[in-house]
């Protein structure tokens, strides 16, 4: 039972079961695969060692004593590097600030903020152009899929989809041809480049409860991982 510490003792980190079986690519005596299995079980039993799980690989061990720590993992490879505290917590709270965002501000706001911000124009217009017409674009995929489902279109093989590639074609045209009838007309409207704003954004209560949540956050997880 000593032999799969000492292997876990000489890993740099999460270790496969059979990587300590094989000696750690020859730095140790290699062992049984089975007899490995069954010291590991009682070394995680007894509290020595704990089971680490990352993505769909190999479960991997560790020793307990070692810093606890966050990891990125390949699916490919099976490669994996390991984050601190802080950065995963970062991450974390970055993530869930940007679903909150998402989640309860309207598209049309979200793109006045970024303009506020002084966000580069044009990626703030091509975003809410395409937004709008991502609609009409998904209405006229609709009218097309109710279009070949009423001539009877049951594509068998891939060499009878020519349909479909004519069909992405014309849609492309339509979509095309659309938007320089809109461009047109928002010139004939006194375009200048700019999206009229029904009203001035202002920063509410709640607005302002929520940057302080997501700044105390930042801060805390900072604090933690200068402690650590």
């Amino acid at each position: 039972m000593g032999a799969p510490a000492t292997r876990a003792f000489a890993a740099a980190g999460p270790v496969s079961v059979e990587a300590i079986a094989d000696g750690l690519a020859g730095r140790l005596p290699r062992a049984d695969l089975a007899s490995t299995y069954r010291n590991l079980e009682t070394l995680e039993r007894i509290g020595l060692v704990r089971h680490v799980h990352l993505g769909h690989g190999p479960g991997r061990y560790a020793l307990v004593g070692s810093p606890e720590r966050e990891y990125v993992a390949c699916e490919r490879c099976d490669a994996f590097v390991a984050l601190s505290a802080g950065v995963a917590v970062k991450a974390t709270i970055g993530t869930t600030a940007a679903v909150l965002l998402g989640s309860t501000t309207p598209f049309p706001d979200l793109l006045r903020g970024l303009v506020a911000l002084r966000v580069p124009r044009l990626p703030t217009l091509i975003a809410a152009v395409t937004y709008r017409y991502l609609w009409v674009v998904a209405d006229d995929v609709r009218r097309m899929r109710i279009a070949l489902s009423a001539r009877a279109y049951r594509p068998r093989t891939l060499l009878r989809c020519g349909t479909i590639g004519r069909l992405v074609a014309a849609l492309f045209l339509r979509t095309h041809a659309r938007g320089e009838r809109v461009h047109l007309a928002m010139l004939a409207r006194g375009y200048d480049g700019t999206m009229p704003a029904a009203a001035p954004l202002r920063l509410g209560r709640a607005d302002a409860a929520f940057v302080a949540l997501v700044l105390g956050l930042a801060l805390g997880a900072r604090a933690a991982a200068l402690s650590a």
